[in-house]
């Protein structure tokens, strides 16, 4: 059986098909895709790390509407699968030069493009350190209109 090497997303549609309307011809787009092919290598040496301290994933439950973050989680689970507030996980738990809060701004560069606007969305960032696999499940709010005209 042959593995199947994954692909690194290239424009913002292969990693955010709901991002699709971000044409590679903007400087936004480009500096978008390089803070977070930064951000996703910055992300998978953090992940290292915390394998090598013996946590096992680190996840992150995020939602935010009207243009404002309203909630973030982030827990450290061991191979026990007890969790751990990040905030609360004293320094000798996290990797060297690592702050919870440099942790955290690290993962938010992987969020979608502005996922808090408007109606907002949600959703679960998880690492596993082991392998250094990211996973974001994520859901866009939307509100769905219906129009209907009529002339008598």
């Amino acid at each position: 059986m042959t593995s199947k090497k994954e692909k690194e997303p290239e424009t913002a549609s292969d990693f955010w098909p709901c991002e699709g309307y971000i044409t590679a011809n903007t400087s936004f787009y480009s500096e978008h895709m390089a803070s977070r092919k930064k951000a996703i290598a910055a992300v998978k040496a953090l992940a290292g790390e915390l394998y090598r301290l013996g946590w096992s994933e680190l996840k992150m439950e995020y939602a935010g509407y009207g243009d404002s973050m309203s909630e973030c989680n982030v827990v450290l689970v061991n191979d026990d699968s007890e969790d751990r507030d990040l905030h609360a996980a004293p320094a000798r738990e996290l990797p060297p030069e690592e702050t919870p809060d440099s942790i955290e701004r690290k993962l938010l560069e992987l969020l979608p493009i502005g996922f808090e606007n408007e109606e907002g969305g949600s959703g679960v960032l998880v690492i596993t350190t082991s392998d250094k696999k990211i996973k974001v499940m994520h859901d866009m709010y939307y509100t769905e209109t219906k129009s209907e005209e009529m002339t008598f």
